[in-house]
């Protein structure tokens, strides 16, 4: 049972999909030096050990291990062969890795020198709008579907509510749960902190712009969106804001190694360039 695990896991994609660049990359290396030898070093075991944890959830026994090994060596001796005969060359899936693993390569030491504090927060000083929050609003509402007809009016602001809106606000007023004297409304009646882009993007501007000017606390007179007549209770209104530093710490950490990932990779590409001459043909 244990020897049919070994075969079961080199058959799976998954394995060798991120091993090959690793192997590929590694061979190029070694390459370099003695093409007979293959050195199987302590980091290529543990490495294979942990894969085969990962996709077992356990430690590879003795003969577990020696499979894999001779397997790694198998496929070092297919890949060293492939390059010799020039198999990569052309080959587009071959150049993608190998375009993955060098950026990866060029990134790498931005990644290994994390941001320290001052850092992290001159660079979030420096980037305060970018993560500023929008504005938000929270409200009720009860709806009123106004026809066909009418809606095309009402949202040019060309009638008065009709008396079905004057008798719910009434309810309202006295009371009543919006819920049981609305009309459906697709997208809920209750409206926690939304930004205000959410409500103008469902209700519209002249509707959006109407909530601006009611009172907090109190149903408001009836007003009209795209979709007809709304009887509203602002609860609150939540200002623009720049939230505390501490609050978006792992955010503003990840921004600033993207942007360190980014100029080291262009800063590599531009050093790999100066040893190319380039040539386009006209």
């Amino acid at each position: 049972m244990r020897h049919r695990i070994v075969p079961r896991l080199l058959r799976e994609p998954t394995v060798w999909f991120f091993a090959f660049a690793a192997i590929l990359l590694a061979t190029w290396q070694r390459i370099a030096g003695d093409h007979s030898t293959i050195t199987v070093t302590r980091e290529d075991v543990i490495e294979l050990g942990r894969t085969f944890a990962e996709q077992w959830g356990r430690e590879p026994t003795e003969a577990e291990r020696e499979a894999l090994i001779n397997d790694f060596v198998q496929q070092e001796i297919l890949v060293r062969e492939a390059l010799r005969l020039g198999l990569d060359s052309g080959d587009p899936i071959v150049r993608r890795r190998l375009l993955q693993k060098m950026t990866f390569l060029l990134e790498a030491n931005a990644a290994a020198d994390p941001p320290d504090e001052a850092s992290l927060q001159r660079y979030f000083e420096e980037n305060a709008a970018r993560y500023q929050e929008p504005e938000r609003v929270s409200f009720q509402h009860a709806y009123w579907q106004a026809d066909t007809i009418e809606r095309g009016s009402a949202a040019n602001g060309q009638l008065a509510p009709p008396p079905e809106v004057l008798r719910m606000r009434e309810r309202l007023v006295n009371g009543a749960d919006p819920a049981s004297v609305s009309r459906p409304f697709l997208r809920g009646l209750d409206w926690k902190d939304r930004s205000v882009e959410e409500v103008e993007r469902t209700f519209g501007a002249a509707f959006t712009q109407a909530l601006r000017n009611l009172p907090v606390g109190s149903w408001s007179e009836p007003i009209q969106s795209l979709f007809g007549w709304h009887v509203v209770h602002v609860r609150a209104w939540h200002p623009a804001r720049i939230p505390d530093f501490s609050a978006i710490r792992a955010r503003v950490e990840q921004d600033w190694l993207e942007e360190a990932r980014a100029r080291a990779r262009e800063d590599g590409l531009q050093r790999l360039r100066r040893k190319y001459r380039v040539i386009v043909s006209p």
